[in-house]
């Protein structure tokens, strides 16, 4: 893999500018698990020996920021975190050997696993009616730095209705589906890049798999989508404003996209937001169901949209 520079988000009165940060390399002597060293942490792909150690922080630290992340009941924790694990959807930060934070990402490769997730989870199909932002984001560079710069239409919530017509989403836009899901940081080393790390480091080890279900495609037109959700805490008062957690997943994948095609022009993703609620469980229940909406975590489903270059050509 070639070296290049990330680039990461500030937010400017005029849109995002960004300035460098180095993007994680893969260890390509271990076959199993990708890991790479930045700065004095670890990032690799979780392994069924870290069972009882992310158990432990979820149970023990994870469980206390259960507003902004899910958890699941205390019967089902261990089952469904091994089953992430060994279906390779886990990755970790280790500071001396310590798991220090983990992440969930991965390719949705299940038509029905994708369907629920889109329905129920991000309530992005046939839900118009709760589409609360419509529009794209756009990454340029100017004087050798990068400008992102949101624009688009925010529905107005009384009476649903846009300030500008809303186009219509790309035909197969879910065909090639990325999850990007939970994650943790231990208090103490928040603020340290960590999350975007394991991020970078999640997205990169998917491209051998991307690019397969790309030549396996065979369509003229062939879209890539991010899928994931915030909540209201973590989505700022606009989209692309001050506390809105997008900026800085829209840089993620826009690195990816680099590392996928390694585009020469302007970066335009449609950016799609939906009403919905971060899955809430009760701790002590006996089946894994969310709580009703109106006892759970209100927030959105988000949409990133990327048409790969070339392939309507």
């Amino acid at each position: 893999m070639n070296i290049r520079m990330l680039l990461f988000f500030s937010l400017c009165c005029n849109g995002i500018s960004l300035s460098g940060m180095q993007k994680p390399q893969r260890d390509s002597s271990n076959a199993d698990t990708s890991e790479t060293l930045v700065g004095s942490f670890q990032y690799r792909q979780a392994r069924t020996e870290d069972l009882t150690e992310l158990l432990k922080l979820i149970n023990t630290q994870a469980v206390h920021d259960n507003e902004k992340i899910v958890i699941l009941p205390k019967k089902f924790r261990r089952g469904s975190l091994l089953s992430k694990i060994e279906k390779n959807r886990i990755f970790v930060a280790e500071d001396k050997g310590k798991i220090v934070g983990y992440k969930k990402l991965f390719l949705i490769c299940d038509e029905t696993e994708k369907n629920g997730i889109l329905k129920d989870e991000i309530r992005c199909i046939n839900n118009e009616e709760n589409c609360t932002f419509a529009g794209s984001i756009s990454i340029r560079c100017i004087n050798n730095e990068e400008n992102c710069t949101f624009a688009g239409s925010i529905s107005n919530s009384n009476d649903g209705k846009f300030s500008t017509d809303k186009s219509e989403l790309p035909k197969d836009c879910y065909n090639i589906c990325i999850y990007n899901g939970g994650d943790f940081t231990l208090l103490t080393h928040r603020r340290k890049g960590i999350n975007q790390q394991l991020t970078n480091m999640a997205l990169l080890y998917l491209i051998p798999t991307v690019k397969k279900q790309m030549h396996d495609k065979q369509a003229k037109t062939i879209f890539i989508s991010m899928v994931y959700g915030i909540t209201a805490a973590n989505a700022g008062k606009q989209p692309g404003g001050a506390g809105d957690r997008t900026p800085s997943i829209s840089k993620s994948f826009k690195a990816f996209i680099q590392d996928l095609e390694n585009p020469k022009d302007a970066i335009s993703l449609q950016h799609r937001r939906y009403e919905a609620f971060m899955p809430t469980f009760d701790p002590e229940s006996q089946e894994q169901k969310p709580l009703p909406d109106k006892d759970s975590v209100a927030g959105f489903g988000c949409v990133l949209i990327y048409q790969l270059r070339g392939t309507d050509e």
